[in-house]
């Protein structure tokens, strides 16, 4: 079991395997890629989408891309986690097909051994191949298909554009909303209706996304804090920390490869 966070990155996949030093809670947050993760030890509260469950050792937890999610540990025993986080366009080519959503939570040990796998590879083809045996033993868990109509409003996404270019200073909920063409609380309602956060919130975890890619490369981290709107560096670092469980700096001395 490791201490401390470790991070491999192969390719498009990132995986991300914790152990005795594991953060104990991530506040409300969402990815970009979808989450799969197990629990080795240990077991968690879960908050997603608005819902709560308990994951316990051997469960099986997926995010799709943009759900928002918290999690806590819970019991005293050390919380080990092995996570992959696969980008959409990856899982669908490897899936052959488009992918609508997947069970939550489930306990389902027989993929504990693909987890492990790749918890220990380190080599890009083997990270690749591990995710892809996993993926093949959760393929129950997932719903593949056709996507359902889309439901999504031509003005919040014009709204989600100007909150993606992290404008300093940001822009004002009233100008947003008449951006969108709607009132403050209308805009908040329907943003919430189709994100599960309200547009600021929305702002700031888009912004931490980005910091997620950003801290892959060499940018200082006090010009990235800068670039992406926060006040100071300590300001981006407790965000930062709040909603990843470690800071920018330990984020990145965690990647390997």
């Amino acid at each position: 079991m490791p201490t401390a966070p470790r991070l491999i990155r192969a390719g498009a996949l990132e995986v991300w395997h914790t152990g005795s030093a594991a953060p104990a809670a991530f506040g409300k947050h969402t990815h970009d890629a979808m989450v799969i993760s197990a629990n080795l030890s240990g077991g968690e509260s879960l908050w997603l989408d608005g819902r709560r469950f308990e994951a316990g050792p051997g469960d099986v937890t997926l995010y799709m891309p943009g759900q928002v999610q918290a999690s806590q540990a819970i019991g005293q025993q050390p919380w080990e986690f092995v996570t992959l986080y696969a980008p959409l366009p990856w899982l669908e080519g490897a899936l052959h097909a488009p992918l609508r959503g997947a069970v939550p939570v489930a306990a389902h040990p027989q993929t504990l051994t693909a987890f492990i796998r790749l918890a220990h590879a380190r080599r890009e083809a083997d990270v690749t191949e591990a995710a892809l045996l996993l993926l093949d033993a959760l393929t129950p868990l997932l719903e593949v298909g056709a996507p359902p109509p889309s439901r999504r409003a031509p003005h919040l996404e014009r709204v989600k554009a100007r909150l993606r270019a992290f404008e300093q200073p940001p822009p004002s909920l009233e100008a947003l909303a008449d951006l969108a063409g709607l009132s403050p609380t209308g805009l908040v309602r329907a943003f919430r209706r189709e994100t599960g956060l309200p547009p600021l919130a929305w702002a700031l975890d888009q912004r931490l996304i980005e910091a997620r890619h950003r801290l892959r490369g060499p940018e200082p981290i006090a010009s990235l804090a800068l670039a992406l709107g926060f006040a100071d560096q300590a300001h981006f670092t407790r965000t930062f920390r709040r909603a990843v469980g470690v800071p920018p700096g330990a984020y990145r001395k965690a990647l390997i490869g």
